[in-house]
């Protein structure tokens, strides 16, 4: 398997936790779609379990599939210390087979982004086909592009997040810079690591592919996924223009 592009971003899940884990706006939403379609449950791109572990608090039978050892490695050390029994899977969600049906499926935190190819979107949702339920449901999640974000100065930084990391004992900001490719609608991204133990600036590359919003209606379509509800946020608001996120939930 090659290595994604993504992979040295994600190098530290430590980080990652440090600036994410405490985000929990999502989670009503997905045990909300859990209480109305059913379980088993899996989710596409785990990370370090900042979804599925609470979900997995609330007795939802659930499995959490990613690319990355070093995210699944910390998040089954979560699982654990909380005695909790997660099925965590590392695979390619392009590419996966785990004999098994789901009754939801979902991807969230725009972890669709880093998937660039109309090939692989394929792979991807015909895999999930393969695993979903006939009476479940498919559950996307990705921003919907801002251009005043896309477009911004790329030579000037942008704050991101500070927060403080007890193990290397000093606090860290999170500084952003990028620039837009139109051609391959991907924008690159350079979050910049600043630590005030003297310790060196460090530099990770994200690239996230901006699917617009009648590009994934379109994914769907011919993928075989049909859209039942689309909405515009976590609180099912009837998408629109200014809405923030596309969350699709699909049927077969």
């Amino acid at each position: 398997m090659d290595r994604p592009d993504f992979a040295e971003f994600y190098a530290e899940p430590r980080f990652y936790d440090l600036n994410f884990d405490h985000l929990i706006y999502d989670v009503p939403f997905y045990q909300k779609q859990i209480d109305k379609f059913g379980q088993p449950v899996l989710e596409i791109a785990a990370g370090t379990g900042r979804i599925t572990i609470p979900l997995a608090e609330n007795k939802v039978d659930i499995t959490g599939l990613d690319l990355l050892e070093t995210m699944l490695s910390r998040a089954q050390k979560k699982a654990e210390a909380k005695n909790l029994k997660i099925n965590w899977v590392q695979a390619d969600c392009r590419d996966f087979e785990l004999n098994r049906k789901f009754k939801v499926i979902f991807f969230p935190a725009n972890s669709i982004g880093h998937i660039h190819t109309r090939a692989n979107i394929d792979n991807c949702f015909q895999c999930i086909k393969r695993h979903l339920h006939e009476e479940g449901r498919f559950i996307l999640q990705m921003f919907n592009p801002n251009f005043e974000i896309i477009m911004r100065d790329p030579k000037k930084r942008f704050p991101v997040a500070e927060f403080f990391d007890p193990e290397l004992n000093c606090n860290v900001k999170i500084d952003e810079t990028g620039f837009y490719d139109r051609a391959t609608q991907i924008l690159y991204r350079f979050w910049h690591y600043q630590f005030d133990n003297n310790r060196p600036e460090e530099t990770k590359e994200l690239r996230i592919r901006m699917f617009y919003p009648k590009e994934l209606d379109a994914l769907l379509h011919y993928n075989g996924l049909i859209i039942e509800n689309k909405y515009g946020d976590y609180e099912e608001s009837k998408f629109g223009s200014e809405s923030p996120y596309q969350i699709f939930v699909c049927k077969i």
